[in-house]
């Protein structure tokens, strides 16, 4: 078990903090959200093995994360475009950061969701760009 620190949006609205121990990220998203904790930053511990990923190769995990963490906060109401800002200082890794940094640049501009997502040049499958198109048509 690794030790995680996390914040997380409370129903009220309020951003919370803390740590717990979990086996992953996932795991420890999977607990927060079974509290009706929406998480916003998981991070090892600074004194967990493993910690100082620094930049190293994005992880399927990595993706996997983020973008339930947005998927999260989305359904909690946040807009798209606080939930993608949110993503960019999440603190994760240096390659996700920036590409929601563009992200969020490109949606301030009045870019659709979609367009954004693709030129974020994250390595996605396709699906899940032409989920955001259809999201986006349909109002979801």
């Amino acid at each position: 078990m690794q030790r995680f620190d996390y914040k997380v949006l409370a129903a009220d609205g309020s951003v919370l903090s803390g740590q717990l121990r979990a086996a992953s990220e996932r795991e420890a998203a999977r607990q927060l959200e079974r509290k009706g904790l929406a998480p916003l930053e998981i991070v090892r511990h600074a004194g967990t093995p493993g910690a100082q990923r620094g930049g190293g190769r994005l992880r399927r995990e990595d993706l996997i994360l983020a973008f339930h963490q947005l998927a999260t906060m989305l359904r909690a109401g946040v807009t798209l475009g606080e939930a993608v800002e949110a993503q960019a200082g999440a603190g994760g890794h240096p390659r996700l950061a920036a590409a929601f940094a563009g992200i969020a640049t490109q949606l301030r501009r009045g870019e659709p969701f979609h367009d954004a997502l693709a030129a974020a040049r994250l390595p996605l499958p396709d699906y899940l760009l032409q989920l955001a198109r259809a999201g986006e048509l349909t109002g979801r």
